[in-house]
């Protein structure tokens, strides 16, 4: 851990600086009060699998098709979903894919599969920089 004065990399100390509690280095921790070593924890991290979910293609004909079946005019089926009547519109007549939660709503409600899992992956980790620690830029993704 580095120290969080000065930045060095070496063993750092528990002090109390101008009232702060901080992780510092030796030389730093006479600006104030020390308390104890700092014991660095061992990390065990694990990292779950990213679930991709994916909204069928003929989402808009699969809906107006079920919605008609049951008889409901858009105004009740929207009802049902707890969304407006325009949403409805726009996703039958394939203006608008609607978001995976909206989607699985309706998958409830007409009993139907509209949202597929595809497989599993590992979410990808940020590449360090050149310097070995992180920067901003490491989190920036970049479009190609």
């Amino acid at each position: 851990m580095n120290c969080e004065m000065c930045g060095k990399k070496i063993d750092l100390v528990n002090a109390i600086i101008e009232g702060v509690k901080m992780n510092v280095c030796v030389s730093c921790a006479r600006f104030g009060k020390t308390i104890v070593p700092v014991r660095i924890p061992q990390k065990h991290t694990y990292i779950a699998p990213v679930k991709e979910e994916q909204i069928v293609e003929n989402i808009s004909e699969i809906i107006k098709t079920e919605r008609l079946k049951r008889n409901l005019e858009q105004k009740d089926f929207a009802m049902l979903l707890n969304e407006k009547e325009s949403l409805i519109q726009k996703i039958e007549s394939g203006k608008y894919k609607p978001e995976i939660e909206t989607a699985k709503k309706i998958e409830k409600i007409l009993k139907l599969i509209l949202v597929i899992e595809q497989k599993e992956s590992l979410p990808s980790s940020p590449k360090k920089s050149v310097s070995g620690s992180f920067t901003l830029g490491d989190f920036i993704k970049k479009k190609n």
